[in-house]
């Protein structure tokens, strides 16, 4: 990813926020990859007329288009579709910290513990999301509050960081390793951490984990 600080949210957009919503959700859709994202953001990073939109934006969103007074049509619709991607990985963010959040720590959301399951494949965290959108909706919990692109949520895009990704596999197997479940999803949770990030761990924690993952055969 190009961004190369840890996802951290300024705040989470609402759909008012975007130039052009739809175009946002096909963002959110087809950008699957951080390499997809890098490559619509490179032009983005840039542009000395949205990086000069984006600090304005930031600091006051009542800030208009028209305040920049550009003369150029090519430097609006530029900076028209890199907020929208920006504030698509914003948006983005807030999940990813949500979601990391669920996986180390106990909140109201997660009252029995961290929920830690692979990547898009989260059962339990979305029932989870599921239960308190329901049970709060009167205080004005509802569907916005959901995934405003797709309204799902198993479908987020990878952009995360090679760091991000370390971590979230680390806290994932740590997590298979302690509940002590002997089965197959445990087995290829604890080879794939092993495969993706054995190089970056000591003899003796390789070792360890190769033990794990044959006692879970």
């Amino acid at each position: 990813m190009m961004i190369s600080t840890p996802a951290q949210a300024r705040y989470a957009p609402k759909k008012v926020d975007f130039f052009d919503f739809e175009r946002a959700v096909s963002l959110w859709s087809t950008l699957k990859t951080g390499e997809a994202y890098d490559a619509e953001y490179a032009k983005c990073a840039s542009s000395e007329a949205y990086n000069h939109w984006d600090a304005r934006w930031l600091n006051d969103g009542s800030t208009k288009i028209e305040d920049l007074q550009l003369e150029d049509e090519a430097d609006r619709k530029l900076v028209e579709y890199c907020h929208d991607l920006n504030r698509t990985y914003d948006y983005w963010a807030r999940w990813y910290d949500s979601i990391e959040k669920m996986m180390t720590t106990t909140t109201a959301l997660n009252p029995n513990g961290p929920i830690a399951e692979p990547w898009n494949e989260w059962k339990v965290l979305c029932e989870r999301y599921d239960y308190w959108y329901e049970k709060y909706r009167d205080r004005g919990y509802n569907d916005d509050h959901k995934n405003i692109f797709t309204g799902e949520c198993n479908d987020l895009p990878d952009w995360r960081l090679p760091d991000q990704v370390k971590k979230y596999d680390t806290l994932l197997a740590n997590s298979v390793i302690r509940s002590g479940k002997n089965n197959e999803q445990s087995r290829m949770v604890v080879s794939n951490y092993l495969a993706k990030h054995g190089d970056t761990l000591s003899k003796a924690d390789r070792k360890a984990l190769e033990e794990i993952i044959k006692q879970f055969q």
